[in-house]
């Protein structure tokens, strides 16, 4: 039997078990406990980066091609063109675009005019006779294109779920068109909303579709790439949801 000194030397003589890890430490010592409204802010820029992601690597050669983007870019600024020459628009005002698809609207004049002056203090860019031979900021335009891309996968989001994986092919409809278009296709949403291989499939085949039996819509008589594009991937997306049933 051991005695009483042994036992108490045993005792004394275990390694203790080793503490957990500490959190990590603020600047100034104790740990930092992110707020409910700074985890949503971190939340908001990680989805606004993969957004610009998907948007650079999917939406931006759609919206301005290789070789557009060599004709009208200058140096750090976008060139303005001309959009429908050939359907000039009701008002006999011809709208002109810049970058990734930015409609020189006067919504975006604000945006462009304050941005300028945040880049440039103190002066003013003249914005009065939009044309061919207009210079614009890059950088002003490209953050416009970035927030309407940002808006249009919330509306998509919101249509027919932040998880669907047909999101951004719904976004990139919103953001070419607008939203009143892109949402007139309820069949397609219909179809998207199942979520099942089968309703990507239809879908992909319901945007060509008019809106009369037998014609088709106007989106793909217009730009026939934009929707070829979209159907290219519903089917891939089909596919990933049978490969995954």
């Amino acid at each position: 039997m051991a005695t009483l000194g042994e036992v108490v030397g045993g005792l004394f003589s275990q390694k203790p078990e080793p503490p957990p890890p500490a959190a990590p430490a603020g600047l100034f010592g104790p740990p930092l406990v992110q707020t409910d409204e700074q985890r949503k802010e971190a939340e908001k820029k990680r989805q606004s980066a993969v957004n610009r992601a998907y948007f650079i690597n999917n939406v931006a050669d759609l919206e301005l091609s290789p070789t557009d983007a060599r004709k009208y870019t200058k140096g750090t600024d976008y060139v303005p063109f001309l959009v429908g020459k050939d359907k000039p628009s009701p008002t006999g005002a011809q709208p002109y675009t810049a970058g990734f698809g930015v409609l020189i609207n006067n919504q975006a004049k604000t945006l462009i005019k304050e941005g300028y002056r945040d880049m440039y203090p103190g002066q003013e860019i003249n914005l009065s006779n939009i044309n061919e031979s207009s210079r614009i900021p890059k950088q002003i335009i490209d953050q416009i294109a970035y927030d309407r891309w940002d808006a249009a996968v919330e509306a998509a989001s919101k249509k027919i779920g932040r998880d669907n994986p047909a999101k951004f092919v719904l976004a990139s409809m919103v953001y070419q068109m607008g939203q009143k278009s892109a949402f007139a296709f309820t069949k397609t949403i219909d179809y998207l909303n199942m979520g099942t291989a089968e309703g990507y499939s239809q879908a992909a085949r319901e945007i060509y579709k008019g809106t009369e039996p037998g014609t088709y819509s106007k989106w793909s008589t217009d730009t026939r790439e934009r929707v070829d594009d979209a159907a290219i991937k519903l089917e891939a997306i089909a596919a990933g949801a049978k490969a995954n049933k």
